[in-house]
């Protein structure tokens, strides 16, 4: 009697485990069909999607307009500034992995962007008087992140570091040398409590910012939103403040942030699947400079 039990349970596991084998056979035949079509089937297929190009949109920053007394004499105006930055996306044109020829004649095979990589830090370093480690390590871990948008390695070149950069700039993939607008104010500290000052935006008056841009886009989907609501959201969507940027944070400079700083305007590009600029698409919008604004003050008395 127990030999029949024993017998009958062995059957039952017997029965269970070919069953689970049998599942297992049938998920693993349904796996391997599945990436036998991917491969043979949809190669092609697959392989134009990932080539089709991707779009893309950069914003362009509207240049800041000026502030002036009764008599149009400039008090806030706008210097250019040198700043060297790296854009990772160039860099990355640079092939992985290279061949080269050593003493035996024998060929071996070597890291071609990472010796690049480290000999632009030695040259930025020795240019910019940075840590050439220090460099390397930004573009890997900064640079790279950004890909098609310039991060800035060094901010207020001189004139002469700035052509000299700029002589080199088509020896040095990625190496790129910008000359940007820089708020100026050429009477220093007279009237500078009635014009006040700039500063980046923080994060919290970013979010506060976000967090605007969010219950104006609720109103007006939920409701009938009056027009100032309508053109408010319009105006911050124009002007499209990100984290970090300039703004106006006290006297004139901030009551008359949104005249001053204009319209930013945006550019299309077809981007390939690695990331690379193909062209500028249709439909850009060139950025709108800020409006002059003129106080009341005269600078010979306010001097």
């Amino acid at each position: 009697m127990g030999n029949a039990l024993n017998s009958s349970s062995s059957s039952a596991l017997c029965y269970k485990v070919n069953r689970v084998l049998q599942c297992i056979l049938i998920f693993l035949l349904l796996l391997a069909t599945r990436i036998w079509h991917l491969a043979a089937i949809q190669h092609e297929e697959m392989q134009k999607i990932a080539a089709r190009p991707q779009r893309k949109t950069f914003i362009e920053p509207a240049k800041r307009a000026s502030i002036r007394d009764r008599f149009s004499i400039p008090l806030a105006t706008n210097q250019i500034r040198y700043q060297a930055a790296i854009i990772y996306a160039e860099i990355r044109q640079i092939p992985l992995i290279g061949w080269e020829t050593g003493p035996d004649g024998k060929k071996s095979k070597y890291s071609k962007r990472k010796r690049y990589i480290t000999a632009l830090s030695q040259f930025l370093g020795q240019e910019l008087l940075l840590d050439p480690e220090r460099v390397e390590d930004l573009i890997y871990a900064k640079a790279s992140f950004y890909a098609n948008r310039p991060f800035v390695l060094k901010e207020d070149l001189s004139e002469e570091m700035y052509y000299r950069l700029k002589a080199r700039e088509p020896r040095w993939p990625g190496l790129v040398v910008q000359a940007l607008p820089k708020r100026y104010y050429p009477w220093h500290r007279t009237g500078g409590d009635l014009l006040g000052y700039m500063g980046t935006l923080n994060e919290i008056e970013y979010e506060k910012i976000l967090r605007e841009i969010h219950i104006l886009e609720e109103e007006i989907e939920q409701e009938d939103a009056p027009p100032e609501k309508v053109r408010r959201l319009h105006l911050l969507q124009k002007q499209f403040y990100a984290l970090h940027d300039p703004v106006g944070k006290a006297g004139a400079e901030a009551s008359f942030e949104k005249e001053l700083r204009g319209f930013s305007g945006k550019k299309h590009y077809a981007l390939n699947s690695k990331g690379t600029l193909l062209r500028q698409l249709p439909g850009s919008l060139p950025p709108i400079p800020g409006k002059q604004i003129s106080l009341s003050i005269s600078l010979e008395l306010q001097d």
